[in-house]
């Protein structure tokens, strides 16, 4: 819990603590102080108390660090019995976080697991760290991951009183009231790693405050909504280790460690593009029907608006966080159905999504949701349903992509982004269509940019000459010199009178 601090000399830079005199202070905290220090063996962190409770933690740390010894974790010198100091090896290296910018998802997963390692290695001495974040994790000269700042350690049998921790990487659990565990330190781990890949924090808020309170209403947007081209691996296992349920993470760091050095490299998932609001909401009424709460989600709007892609979202969400999915097959008896829930969801709550191009999907959504069974109902349907509307059933039509959203997706594509407006205008903005449409217009890669947004600009038929100009921005003269070579190839066609062009199918 200390705040790093720009190295400076003051009067007071001779004073000693045991054999060490202190040079430079490097870091201060509301209870102690960390000084670069020099002792007979060399330059040491040397962390001073500045309080009495200072002096009680600092006692602890001592003798929690004093048996352990890691690589990857830092190693204790000397320290003063009463608690008025410790002296611990220097590391000279950056935070974690500044360490990460500009490395690869492979470098960062491979570091990670080293991190992991050392988890493993304080869980199996019986320490928790209980604070772990990217400012308590060093890189060191070597490349190393170091941790440090062990203040906040607890060993089994210790009992703990209030929350402690770091505010935007502690667990739901220890925003409860609930001890630290090693699932905890799992879930910082985690909450580190989506730091490092994504460049931000899983949880995000004006109000600092409102960290207090998010992990327990809501679950983290997954990383590759971020990051598209992150390994899917990678992805799933930080979403894994973020799980509100402690008993849903990895069961241990060794594992942790194993499975980050697998999933660093690997082709990315199926990304999903906008619908902020509409996922978020979605994650939250996960989080409701986690804890027991009966939701219904009405997900309606126009074929290829998104609604299949939230509902997988959604359901990979409940499934990663230990939802029980009801997956009825074709043709099933729905009283079966809705019996067969009725006793799952009596164990732990549960996911159905029905399809109203199913006959008897909205008779049988009524029944589940009039019985207010814990979990979570997805209904996909073309429009609005007025009688799951009257139960108190929420209903979410997706929103349509915005220019930058399916710029973001031609990028992630292959394509030029230029070819962005054409798209807006012949999908208008519906993520399917989107897809349907780059699958339709792909095109040879032996043409440039800018010939490939013309073919773009005629994917739905002919279209003036004059129009097309405008719309590529070129004199009508510099269109035709442009696409000449298109003509050639017979991937654009000429009207006989030569007033329009269209795309060759």
């Amino acid at each position: 819990m200390l705040r790093p601090m720009a190295k400076q000399r003051t009067a007071d830079s001779s004073t000693r603590n045991g054999t060490y005199t202190r040079q430079a202070r490097i870091g201060q905290g509301p209870h102690a102080e960390v000084w670069r220090a020099q002792g007979h063996r060399g330059p040491v962190a040397l962390k001073v108390a500045t309080s009495e409770q200072g002096r009680r933690m600092l006692l602890h740390e001592g003798k929690v660090l004093d048996p352990l010894r890691h690589a990857c974790v830092v190693q204790l010198e000397a320290r003063d019995p009463k608690g008025g100091w410790l002296a611990m090896e220097l590391i000279e290296g950056p935070p974690v976080d500044r360490w990460a910018v500009q490395r690869s998802p492979r470098e960062i997963a491979g570091l990670l697991a080293r991190v992991a390692d050392g988890l493993a290695f304080l869980h199996a001495h019986r320490v928790v760290h209980g604070d772990l974040k990217p400012s308590n994790l060093l890189v060191d000269a070597r490349g190393a991951p170091r941790i440090i700042d062990l203040g906040l350690a607890t060993v089994e049998g210790q009992t703990v009183e209030g929350f402690r921790g770091t505010l935007g990487y502690a667990a739901p659990e220890l925003l409860r009231g609930q001890p630290p565990t090693p699932a905890t330190d799992i879930y910082a781990l985690g909450a580190t790693a989506y730091q490092l890949v994504t460049g931000h924090r899983p949880f995000e808020a004006a109000d600092p405050a409102a960290l207090a309170v998010l992990p327990l209403q809501t679950l983290p947007a997954s990383p590759s909504s971020r990051v598209p081209d992150l390994p899917q691996p990678l992805s799933e296992l930080i979403l894994r280790m973020m799980a509100r349920d402690p008993a849903c993470r990895p069961v241990d760091a060794g594992l942790v460690a194993s499975a980050l050095r697998s999933c660093g490299e690997g082709a990315p998932g199926p990304t999903l593009f906008g619908m902020e609001r509409e996922r978020e909401s979605l994650r939250r009424l996960v989080v409701r029907g986690l804890e027991g709460e009966p939701a219904m989600v009405v997900l309606h709007g126009p074929p290829g608006s998104g609604r299949s892609s939230l509902i997988r979202e959604a359901t990979d969400n409940a499934r990663r966080e230990g939802m029980q999915w009801i997956r009825p097959e074709q043709g099933a008896d729905p009283g079966v159905i809705l019996e067969t829930m009725s006793e799952e969801s009596a164990r732990r709550p549960c996911l159905i999504a029905l399809d109203t191009e199913w006959p008897e999907a909205e008779s049988l959504a009524s029944r589940l949701f009039a019985r207010r069974l814990p979990g979570l109902v997805l209904v996909r349907s073309p429009r609005p349903m007025a009688s799951l509307l009257a139960l108190g059933a929420r209903h979410i039509s997706p929103s349509p992509l915005g220019i930058e959203e399916i710029e973001t997706m031609l990028v992630h594509a292959g394509h030029d982004p230029a070819g962005a407006a054409p798209l807006l205008e012949m999908s208008g903005g519906r993520p399917g269509t989107l897809r349907a449409l780059l699958d339709r217009e792909a095109m040879p890669g032996d043409i440039s940019d800018r010939e490939r947004q013309a073919l773009l600009c005629c994917g739905r038929g002919p279209l003036d000459v004059s129009e097309l100009a405008r719309r590529m921005e070129l004199s009508e003269h510099d269109l035709l010199d442009l696409v000449e070579p298109l003509f050639d190839r017979g991937l654009l066609l000429e009207s006989s009178d030569g007033s329009t062009v269209e795309r060759a199918r």
